[in-house]
């Protein structure tokens, strides 16, 4: 049997459905462990374990974070002792860390490690430690070619897009610009990262006729935000959506927010929002100075902006200038090439489920 822990909701992690249909095709039974917030639940049942304490903040400091980790490590053990899994499937770091003596100790080579997202590498002994859950796991599993330069090169990694494969279904075939006289729909959809970061947003684009600016998720700034928008005709904060709904929101969109801060957490990582505008044909803006901002420039995916006193402007000529044709290639040619790499990674984490049971 499986343990499949998650450091969060499964609801807001669309990947670890890949881990299940594996799961399922496999003939392996499984429970899944996460950690329930604010999100409306899709996964139920006798098989699904959802801790219920309070969370830390999302900024606030790794110290406040400590207290809500070990009530959450605490959970997990119980379940570990009770349920004496044959082997875990870990995703994310924060994750492994909160479980190293036991991943490093009696599940050694037992467990699948899916990196998602950089943090402190560069501190030494962090590096270090996370570089070893790498080491002594049966397979690591990443979400972008990036991370490579910030772990060991002594492993032979997977990697596995943040993409799912039957997202294809409501793939876009085409890209009709807006006419001169109509609006241009800017949108973000995801976690609310901060106040500071989408009020610098939204200031880039409030009360200008060109642009509506709408956004979409939860996070802790979700009110406040929605508070400082009401002054602006064109700016619209929605909140909390479901993921049924994702597409059929991103469908109203003429271009994505993909504008990270540059830092070294953001830099290298790829969010599920850039594979859902190349599969809604949706170009987006973004942030040139981290990698994949500079490769969605490169690659006429988007447009890179800096200057916040000339965003809307950037953004504007550009959209209204770039080659929507070529664009829709562009978007296709690359979702190809991801769905073919994720059929690779399915195949490789199969075939290790597989030998696993045979053991």
């Amino acid at each position: 049997m499986t343990g499949v822990i998650l450091y969060g909701p499964f609801e807001l992690a669309p990947y670890s459905k890949t881990y299940m249909e594996l799961l399922d095709e496999a003939g392996e039974k499984y429970d899944l462990i996460g950690w329930r917030r604010e999100e409306e639940p899709q996964y139920t049942g006798e098989n699904v374990f959802m801790y219920e304490g309070e969370s830390g903040k999302r900024f606030s400091s790794p110290i406040e974070k400590i207290k809500p980790a070990l009530g959450f490590r605490k959970f997990i053990l119980r379940l570990i002792r009770q349920k004496k899994y044959d082997r875990l499937i870990v995703l994310t770091t924060q994750t492994a860390l909160i479980l190293a003596d036991v991943l490093l100790t009696k599940y050694k080579n037992k467990y699948i490690f899916d990196y998602r997202d950089k943090s402190y590498e560069y501190i030494k002994p962090y590096g270090a430690l996370v570089n070893a859950l790498v080491l002594h796991s049966a397979e690591t599993v990443i979400s972008s070619e990036w991370f490579k330069q910030s772990l060991t090169p002594k492993k032979d990694y997977i990697l596995a897009h943040n993409m799912q494969l039957n997202r294809l279904e409501f793939k876009k075939h085409n890209l009709v610009r807006k006419a001169e006289n109509e609006k241009i729909v800017l949108g973000y959809i995801g976690a609310l990262r901060s106040f500071d970061y989408h009020k610098a947003l939204m200031d880039s684009f409030k009360n200008d006729s060109r642009f509506e600016f709408l956004t979409y998720g939860c996070g802790d700034d979700s009110e406040k935000l929605r508070e400082y928008a009401k002054p602006f005709s064109n700016i619209f904060v929605h909140g909390a959506y479901r993921e049924a709904d994702k597409y059929k929101i991103v469908d109203t969109f003429d271009m994505m927010c993909y504008n990270y801060p540059s830092s070294f957490v953001n830099d290298g990582a790829v969010a599920n929002k850039y594979y859902d505008a190349l599969i809604m044909k949706k170009p987006m803006f973004v942030n040139e100075k981290t990698m994949l901002g500079k490769f969605i420039v490169a690659k006429n995916l988007g447009v890179g902006v800096t200057d916040a006193d000339s965003v809307a402007d950037t953004v504007y000529n550009w959209y209204k200038t770039f080659d929507t044709e070529k664009f829709v290639r562009t978007c296709d040619f690359y979702l190809d090439k991801y769905a073919a790499e994720n059929e690779l990674f399915r195949k490789k984490i199969k075939e290790v489920l597989e030998k696993a049971g045979r053991t």
